[in-house]
């Protein structure tokens, strides 16, 4: 399910307006970082302190004429390179994913668009065409904008074949950095991409998804959905919001989003925006591109991957009352609780995540 916005620059008219109307600015003395809040609302936090004074204005609407204004020493955002955690699995693939996404998401304001292309290109496989990876990826690169990537989680979307796989999907949840005229916007998204294995190495092989332009939230949303947006104990990047504004994901994985963040905090990786239509290396259609799924990469603060060789963990407890209480019909974990060919399964795809799934 690939989204492509179109090539135009972000004005600031567009900066202020990605976080919605009814901005407000405050005096931080520092740059003012805009993030989306858990209703879809913008929230702002301080970063890179400034030895100089700052003025605001309030921001009613993206109207340039009521922008806000910080006076700031501070450079570009930047942040170590994404290092994989204790237990991780197809780290290699996975770290060839990452480190694909830190490069298209890099780069300093008087960059051309090409450069961060180019600079992903040398962990391609040959073949892979500049104008192919420059079109898949135009969303990410915004015109006279400083941009830093800070990857949250790589977890696996597909791998084929499942035993000594050649070629996977690896979802990145990545929070993108944009800062012009000191003012900081972060937007994180789901971007799948493709690597396959090149003799020892992992290659790229394309970009499937980068999860495609902010949705604004609608006037009315459901109880469940108002449910996850506003929940304290659920994370997740920005494209799941955008998901549940458009109103693609089902309410029964909303519902049980929120009534198992009620028990534990949960960190989520993708409903349906970034990740793969159809079930990795095969034709059918998959639960996520029709949102009747979602993956779930921690659970009470730990990784998933980390719990997997725990019987007693909590994630195997959560997966285990998942199942006697049947309030969903399809789970992939690192365990399955019925015997082959059930609803619960597990495989070498689903040891570093949750996936919750219900039928049409």
């Amino acid at each position: 399910m690939t989204r492509r916005a179109g090539g135009d620059e972000l004005s600031r008219r567009q900066m202020l307006g990605l976080v919605g109307a009814g901005a407000v600015a405050v005096a931080t003395g520092g740059t003012v970082a805009w993030r989306l809040s858990r209703s879809g609302d913008p929230v702002s936090v301080t970063s890179s302190p400034s030895t100089t004074t700052s003025t605001t204005a309030v921001a009613t609407d993206p109207d340039p004429a009521a922008e806000t204004t910080t006076t700031t020493d501070a450079g570009p955002p930047r942040f170590e390179p994404y290092q994989t955690i204790d237990d991780e699995v197809f780290t290699e693939a996975k770290l060839t994913g990452v480190r694909v996404v830190e490069a298209l998401m890099t780069y300093q304001a008087a960059t051309e668009p090409t450069a961060p292309v180019d600079a992903a290109l040398d962990l391609a496989v040959d073949g892979l065409r500049p104008a192919d990876l420059l079109a898949a990826t135009e969303v990410l690169f915004v015109a006279d904008t400083d941009s830093a990537a800070r990857v949250v989680y790589p977890q696996l979307g597909g791998l084929h074949p499942h035993r000594n796989p050649t070629s996977a999907s690896v979802m990145v949840v990545v929070d993108q950095h944009l800062r012009r005229d000191q003012v900081e916007t972060v937007v994180s998204r789901c971007v799948d991409v493709r690597v396959v294995l090149d003799g020892l190495q992992w290659r790229l092989a394309g970009i499937e998804d980068t999860s495609g332009q902010p949705v604004p939230a609608p006037s009315e949303l459901s109880p469940d959905a108002l449910r996850v947006l506003e929940h304290d104990h659920i994370q997740m990047p920005d494209s799941i919001r955008w998901d549940i504004h458009e109103g693609i994901v089902d309410d029964r994985i909303l519902a049980e989003m929120a009534d198992l963040a009620d028990r534990t905090p949960i960190a989520a990786v993708t409903c349906v925006r970034g990740h793969p239509t159809h079930v990795f290396g095969t034709p059918n259609l998959s639960a996520h591109g029709v949102g009747r799924a979602v993956d779930i990469w921690s659970v009470g603060d730990v990784a998933v991957v980390q719990q997997r060789h725990d019987t007693d963990s909590l994630a195997h407890r959560v997966c285990q009352d998942l199942y006697d209480t049947a309030r969903i019909d399809r789970l992939g974990a690192p365990w399955a609780f019925d015997p082959v060919g059930g609803w619960s399964w597990t495989d070498p795809v689903h040891q570093d995540h949750l996936h919750l799934g219900v039928s049409a």
